[in-house]
């Protein structure tokens, strides 16, 4: 059977509602156990979370490439966005995502970048971390946050901590295409997705 998948609406004015997963589909919504795929550019699946200070979601993904590539566009594909529903970064009161480093010569295992509109430049945590992808396990992802850290570990173990201020934003966690791509922010076709968990305190 053909794993159902939503495709999701760009539209910055829809997801900054936060009332509802702004993707669309011709089946049912997907659970926490179904897998879903990304089959073209612009799938994702989004998680709306609201106002939460306190709180960590984890997913497991699969069918990163680790063929490392010359730097560019390409090179580091984002899977994974945690922001309040504003696509631009610029003018969003938090964005968080998660890379495969793919970037030969620069950033080659797992990157994060995060922007708040209070830190210069927008940016305060962009870091690359050695990480081996294997494209038939399923990895495992998880990302926390409590007051003004952040922390992101992969498989058990952790690999970025950040500060960022307390959280005040409606939060939505996106697995897929990243709402918004640009030369170095597209996402990557052939991404599997499954058993996505919030936890609250």
């Amino acid at each position: 059977m053909r794993p159902r998948f939503h495709r999701c609406l760009a539209g910055a004015a829809l997801l900054a509602l936060a009332v509802a997963p702004a993707c669309i589909s011709g089946g049912e919504a997907t659970s926490p156990e179904e897998t879903f795929r990304i089959f073209a550019p612009g799938d994702r699946y989004d998680v709306v979370i609201g106002v939460v200070k306190t709180a960590s979601f984890s997913f497991e993904a699969r069918g990163f490439a680790p063929v490392e590539l010359a730097p560019g566009c390409d090179a580091m594909p984002v899977f994974f966005t945690l922001y309040d529903g504003i696509p631009e970064a610029s003018s969003s009161l938090f964005t968080y995502q998660l890379m495969q480093g793919r970037a030969a010569g620069s950033c080659t295992g797992i990157a994060v970048r995060g922007y708040r509109p209070e830190y210069p430049g927008n940016v305060f945590q962009s870091e690359c971390a050695p990480f081996a992808w294997d494209p038939k396990r399923w990895h495992k992802f998880e990302v926390a946050w409590d007051g003004g850290e952040i922390r992101t570990s992969v498989d058990g173990a952790q690999v970025f901590e950040g500060h960022f201020f307390a959280n005040e934003a409606p939060l939505i966690a996106a697995m897929g295409w990243p709402p918004v791509t640009s030369c170095g922010n597209t996402g990557a076709v052939g991404l599997e997705y499954r058993r996505w968990t919030l936890e609250k305190p």
